[in-house]
């Protein structure tokens, strides 16, 4: 079958739909495994809620799992949080129906204070931690003023909440970990997400798509040089 000829609103048998990670920019879900191939024969899309589920879940724990390395690493860019944040962020409208999910009544570990006080020395190497945000966009009374943000806290708490779900999953309880994560999401990790990225998004639309970091970075030693 040619280009052309190929029915309106079908799919390439190679088609593919990516959600792009960071270790494995790759990181596809096959539409062939997933039945999200349109059958030709019937004219309708051959899918089931099940498998999608299945595959969103799967893409999102290798994100967490991915973000949650990268924490631990040594070396830590803006490009980097940036590209994490949103992979983040990405699933969660695809596994809203994992809130509240629990498989069983165990405590499962926390970073708990002394681990967000470790977590927020790993940012250190960052160009930037402070800038001005809004709890509340939406609410346009003047008695919503702008507060303090801070880059490394938005970062150390993320993944204070993903490290719980983590702790989760590594015990096979897979479900209790993703509801663990989605139900953070809404009422912790995501509002720091959100002001993450906006901090940084700026500064990378500002700098033309290339890493913050290099530019704040040369900024900073333009005025050591000169002082």
């Amino acid at each position: 079958m040619t280009e052309s000829s190929r029915p309106v609103g079908s799919l390439r048998p190679d088609s593919r739909l990516y959600l792009v990670g960071i270790d494995n920019p790759f990181n596809a879900l096959d539409l062939r495994q997933s039945s999200l191939i349109l059958n030709p024969q019937a004219g309708c899309l051959a899918s089931t809620i099940t498998e999608r589920m299945s595959l969103a879940a799967e893409s999102f724990t290798e994100n967490v799992i991915s973000f949650c390395k990268w924490v631990e690493g040594s070396k830590h860019t803006l490009t980097e949080s940036r590209q994490h944040i949103l992979t983040l962020m990405f699933s969660i409208p695809y596994l809203e129906s994992f809130r509240g999910a629990y498989e069983t009544d165990e405590e499962h570990e926390h970073r708990g204070h002394e681990g967000w006080k470790a977590d927020l020395e790993r940012f250190n190497d960052l160009p930037f931690d402070h800038y001005q945000t809004m709890f509340n966009p939406h609410d346009l009374t003047e008695e919503e003023k702008p507060v303090m943000g801070s880059l490394r806290d938005d970062l150390a708490d993320i993944y204070g909440d993903l490290f719980e779900g983590l702790s989760a999953y590594k015990k096979g309880y897979r479900k209790e970990a993703i509801g663990i994560w989605i139900q953070s999401y809404f009422f912790h990790w995501g509002q720091h997400a959100s002001s993450a990225l906006n901090a940084i998004d700026h500064l990378y639309r500002e700098n033309q798509g290339c890493d913050p970091g290099d530019r704040i970075n040369s900024v900073t030693s333009l005025r050591d040089s000169t002082s």
